[in-house]
């Protein structure tokens, strides 16, 4: 009897276990069932603690509620909608993204291989930079799901 109460007491504050759990997952929401169950003896207390945490920056700023440029390459007759593919981009990307539908679209100086368009930032004042390098061509951002930004246009 004295033995099998010195194995509990013994039990009882005997080093803390360790129990390492690596989740992965695309959503905020994580939960784990882990199986087999972890089986906890009943007569100790427990802790548990997140030790380390680690997330990409990739918070998406553009998804359908926000992820339309629409333009017009002849003086607003008519306008052109480009769909932005929901995604965390920097201006460099979206540049390049609007661009690329742009070629797709021949909307571009095929003699030049230049585009009308182009999306920069201005670090130093914390703006982006619209060029607009063609008197036809036009921005609208007044339309539902355009992401507005503090800009600067410059043409």
């Amino acid at each position: 009897m004295e033995i099998e109460h010195f194995k509990q007491l013994v039990d009882v504050l005997s080093v803390r276990d360790s129990l390492p759990i690596r989740l992965i997952s695309n959503s905020s929401d994580i939960r784990i069932r882990p199986n087999p169950p972890i089986v906890l003896n009943p007569n100790r207390n427990f802790e548990c603690a997140l030790i380390w945490f680690s997330a990409y920056n990739t918070i998406f700023n553009f998804d359908d509620s926000n992820n339309k440029f629409i333009f017009s390459h002849n003086a607003g007759i008519n306008w052109t909608i480009i769909t932005i593919p929901s995604g965390a981009y920097e201006i460099k990307q979206l540049n390049s993204e609007i661009q690329r539908q742009m070629t797709e679209l021949k909307r571009f100086d095929t003699v030049n291989n230049k585009h009308y368009i182009t999306l920069s930032v201005d670090l130093t004042r914390s703006r982006i930079l619209i060029d607009i390098m063609h008197p036809n061509y036009q921005i609208d951002f007044n339309q539902p799901g355009i992401t507005t930004y503090k800009r600067s246009i410059r043409i």
